[in-house]
């Protein structure tokens, strides 16, 4: 008798076991419905108007610095040795100035940056020359390939390997998820993303450098900026001609910043750094040289 009530006993408890079990998963499965149709009616409320914008964790966008650094230090190491060999007849390295009408006798060089889709912010306000947000609200840059070696006030693009005496400002924007950055020349070696060299990559994010003030307190007889074409350059928000603004990713947002003195890495720079308004997304303000007033304004505060 007293074996068939432990057995009995047993049973209950397994039976009171299992319900238990099936109240937790439906309480589990409920609460997952509830966490779904919230994400849902976040994404429904960006397609609407409202944007819910989040930075990714400290970690990983540390983890993303420090690849950083150690690849450009590894290219540096590169071109010093490259720069060695072929000392004699070498071609002059280039940087680059934002296209406005003809390159010219220079090439040309367009870069798609693949921002936010989803409701994007993605503009371009006042005179940029040639720069513009196509129909997929991408940003496409257009820059004119000039000799690194003219002195230039404001911040110029850097993509090849090029000697680094001033500030170099480096800007990671953390791009559409699933994107594409691309690239357009009429030079035959920049035909992708990855003939990208210098301080910037593109890859499926887009890390630009831009080089500030560049040659400006040399002595000598050196000429600002090229000569025969119009052109522009970064400069601060109060000489400036027109901006950029760039909506960077929206999700897990890891954009950073790095400022270079030289072949070193400096500090991280904050809220504005000379022109470049730095957040989960991205202003550049720009200068042309057709803008009389504003460009020798920006001439005189590099000397």
């Amino acid at each position: 008798m007293k074996e068939k009530l432990l057995v009995l006993g047993t049973m209950v408890a397994l039976c009171c076991s299992c319900a238990g079990s099936s109240v937790l998963l439906d309480t589990e499965s409920e609460l997952n419905g509830l966490n779904n149709e919230y994400e849902l009616g976040t994404l429904e409320a960006g397609d609407n108007g409202l944007k819910c914008e989040t930075s990714g964790d400290e970690d990983s966008i540390q983890v993303l610095k420090d690849n950083y650094i150690a690849e450009i230090m590894g290219r540096m190491e590169v071109a010093k040795e490259k720069v060695m060999r072929t000392a004699y007849g070498a071609t002059s390295p280039r940087v680059g100035v934002f296209r406005v009408g003809s390159c010219g006798n220079y090439k040309y060089l367009s870069i798609k940056i693949d921002c936010e889709n989803g409701n994007s912010k993605t503009s371009v306000s006042g005179n940029v020359g040639d720069t513009y947000v196509d129909g997929g609200d991408n940003m496409r840059l257009e820059f004119c390939m000039v000799d690194a070696g003219f002195r230039y006030p404001g911040g110029v693009f850097l993509f090849e390997d090029v000697p680094l005496e001033t500030m170099t400002l480096v800007r990671y924007h953390d791009t559409e998820d699933g994107g594409h950055n691309g690239v357009w020349s009429d030079d035959p070696n920049y035909y992708d993303v990855m003939h990208i060299s210098g301080m910037s990559k593109l890859d499926s994010n887009a890390t630009l450098a831009w080089n500030i003030n560049r040659n400006m307190t040399k002595w000598g007889d050196i000429p600002v900026g090229p000569a025969g074409i119009n052109y522009g350059v970064i400069a601060p928000a109060e000489m400036a001609s027109g901006n950029l603004y760039f909506d960077d990713e929206d999700h897990n947002n890891k954009n950073w910043a790095q400022v270079w003195l030289g072949p070193q890495n400096q500090y991280e720079p904050h809220g504005t750094y000379y022109g470049v308004q730095l957040d989960r997304n991205t202003r550049y303000h720009v200068c042309l040289n057709t803008d009389k007033t504003n460009f020798t304004k920006l001439v005189r505060s590099a000397i």
